[in-house]
């Protein structure tokens, strides 16, 4: 019985299981989980801001790529149409983020220009700074905190590991588990399975709510990364918010949208000055802010954190 269950789990571990174990991805490593979340959280945010009216040539996402990755990114008129192409400014003028030339290259298109003339430059905000650094800041946390996951996952399946002295024994001790597995009521022929088999702690301990605050750390790393950008999320602080914190969660969250937004009409207006178009560019709604209601216990009688009454509306 052993040898046929022995020769079964040698083929199935050779001939499937290992090729299986192959082709899976190792969530546990950090570098991968890196360029995975890198490539996440740029699809976050990709489709922060929707732009109408676009020359058919431009696709909105290739255009916020470079703009918001590099922090700016070029549009100008070519034989092939309309294009967003990669901008690298210089030259000095009045203000040190306006520079009046620029210089752009594409496998097909290349050339140099004027700025606002020869090619119309659209700006990330108003520092012409790009997210990449803090994309790759927030990937690299969460690449941390995913293999921590992983790691922690498999402890948790085996949080001890068994030791034979050879491999006979060994052998006897995985036939021995794959039948009890399959329910085969077999008695173990080998009994330095039973006197040989040793069980080690591969953690000692394992506190009860490592999982969740593991999971907690992912989900406050990824509202933390939207609200870079000025996008509200429901955060999972279990106590009620003070009317305080959410005036000032508020607050901060609109900052960095807002400038994003207005720069980015701001160069619209002169894409369609320069070249006759008819560009639009909006906040998506998903990305809006999320205001707080006023609570009800703050009410005319007066404000309950401070004990002032409020002035009526006929006042």
């Amino acid at each position: 019985m052993f040898d046929i269950l022995r020769d079964f789990k040698q083929k199935m571990t050779a001939k499937k299981n290992l090729k299986i174990y192959d082709s899976m991805l190792d969530v546990s490593d950090v570098a991968s989980g890196y360029g995975f979340w890198q490539r996440v959280l740029v699809e976050k945010i990709i489709r922060m801001f929707e732009y109408g009216n676009l020359p058919n040539t431009i696709p909105a996402t290739e255009l916020e790529k470079l703009v918001l990755l590099l922090g700016k990114g070029g549009v100008l008129p070519t034989e092939y149409g309309f294009i967003a192409i990669k901008t690298h400014l210089y030259g000095v003028g009045i203000y040190k983020n306006y520079p009046p030339y620029a210089v752009w290259a594409s496998p097909l298109v290349s050339g140099e220009g004027i700025v606002n003339k020869d090619i119309v430059v659209i700006r990330n905000n108003s520092f012409m700074s790009g997210v990449r650094e803090t994309v790759d800041r927030y990937a690299r946390m969460l690449a941390d905190v995913e293999s921590t996951l992983a790691i922690t996952l498999i402890n948790l399946r085996q949080p001890s590991m068994t030791a034979a002295p050879d491999e006979n024994t060994a052998y006897s001790y995985q036939a021995a588990r794959l039948a009890m597995t399959l329910g085969s009521p077999e008695a173990v022929l080998n009994t330095s399975v039973l006197d040989d088999i040793k069980n080690f702690d591969a953690i000692k301990t394992i506190p009860a709510t490592l999982l969740t605050d593991i999971i907690d750390a992912r989900d406050r790393l990824l509202s933390a990364f939207l609200s870079e950008f000025g996008v509200a999320t429901k955060d999972s602080k279990k106590a009620p918010m003070t009317i305080s914190e959410v005036q000032s969660d508020t607050q901060v969250m609109t900052v960095n949208i807002t400038d994003m937004l207005e720069t980015r009409k701001e160069c619209v207006k002169i894409l369609n000055y320069v070249y006759g178009l008819n560009v639009t560019v909006k906040l998506n709604e998903a990305y809006k802010p999320v205001e707080a209601p006023r609570p009800e216990m703050f009410n005319k009688t007066g404000n309950p954190l401070t004990g002032q009454a409020e002035e009526s509306d006929n006042s």
